[in-house]
């Protein structure tokens, strides 16, 4: 490779149509507002609370009204506010306020979007973040339901017999040699073999049923984190090409790998949705996880719950190891 043809524009100084120019110099360019936030990912009963600054490096000193919004995805403005007129010297960093915002008024799960603007200018940056309910995990979101993390006979045959299966199972008992996480992989696997990413992001339906009280949009954002860090995205490739995975992990060009991380099928007269995100452990303090696995859970007692490719019991054992390889299997190995 002679060249690195990476970055916002094309080789030919066209934009690659990922980010506007108006987009791009809201957070980069001369005067640009900042919010120092602890966290993008917050729970009904806590304080979003963020540190204005404004970083000016224009040929004048300013003197500003800076005002905030907060919006919802569809862009309705639902508080606002404004900070004290303020002196900014042109060459540096200067203090607005804090912003100071209770979120116990939103009761369900909420992508929203804080922004902060100077006065009679088109000067604005902006934030977005997630807000999911603080709620304790359910045992009747599971009736009726099997929650495993093993594709056993036992569960084999509740599958046999009609029933529902929420299969997530434990990255060790799974064939497939990926590794997922949130961020990208560098460059390629070809050059740095050895770096830990094996993906590129993921694609998704938001539209799906499944994601009705999950916002998100067709890709990752910073709510997915939790989710796919540590996770273990299945090679569907021995399976029907008709299973389009409901949150597909994107593979590394060089292999191209038909890749899941949710996807669902029937299984003899049984549905099965096999999660390989992990939604079983710490959810107390994990409240995307959480979150995540109620969603799965009213999404499989719902009528929208109708996995259209069928597959044999076996094809689906497939995707396991037939015994899970213990730690001192691998030095045995080594």
């Amino acid at each position: 490779q002679g060249n690195a043809p990476v970055g916002v524009l094309d080789c030919f100084w066209q934009p690659k149509g990922y980010v506007s120019s108006q987009e791009y110099s809201r957070f980069c360019g001369p005067t640009v507002p900042l919010a120092r936030l602890k966290q993008f990912v917050f729970t009904t009963d806590q304080i979003l609370e963020a540190l204005i600054e404004i970083a000016h490096y224009g040929p004048l000193d300013l003197t500003v009204r800076p005002d905030w919004t907060l919006r919802d995805r569809a862009g309705r403005v639902l508080m606002s506010g404004e900070l004290p007129l303020t002196a900014v010297p042109a060459g540096g960093l200067t203090t607005l306020g804090t912003v100071r915002l209770p979120l116990n008024r939103f009761k369900k799960a909420w992508q929203l979007n804080f922004q902060v603007a100077l006065r009679h200018t088109a000067i604005a940056n902006d934030w977005d973040f997630w807000v999911y309910p603080n709620r304790p995990m359910s045992s009747e979101a599971e009736a009726g339901i099997c929650v495993t993390e093993v594709f056993d006979q036992s569960t084999q045959k509740i599958l046999k017999d009609g029933g529902r299966v929420l299969l997530i199972p434990k990255p060790e008992t799974l064939t497939s040699e990926t590794k997922g996480s949130f961020s990208p992989i560098f460059w390629n696997r070809i050059t740095f073999t050895k770096q830990p990413e094996h993906t590129m992001g993921i694609l998704c339906d938001p539209k799906h049923p499944v994601f009705a009280d999950f916002p998100t949009d067709f890709h990752s954002n910073w709510q997915w984190w939790q989710l796919l860090e540590g996770s273990k995205p299945i090679v569907l490739n021995a399976l029907p090409a008709k299973i389009d995975p409901l949150v597909r992990a994107i593979d590394d060009w060089n292999l191209c790998r038909n890749l899941g991380l949710l996807f669902e099928v029937s299984v003899e007269r049984g549905k099965l949705l096999v999660c390989s995100m992990d939604i079983q452990n710490n959810l107390p303090s994990r409240p995307v996880a959480r979150h995540l696995r109620c969603c799965l859970l009213e999404y499989m007692q719902s009528e929208n719950f109708d996995p259209a490719v069928r597959l044999p019991a076996e094809t689906v054992r497939g995707l396991f190891a037939q015994r899970p390889m213990q730690k001192r299997d691998a030095q045995e190995s080594d």
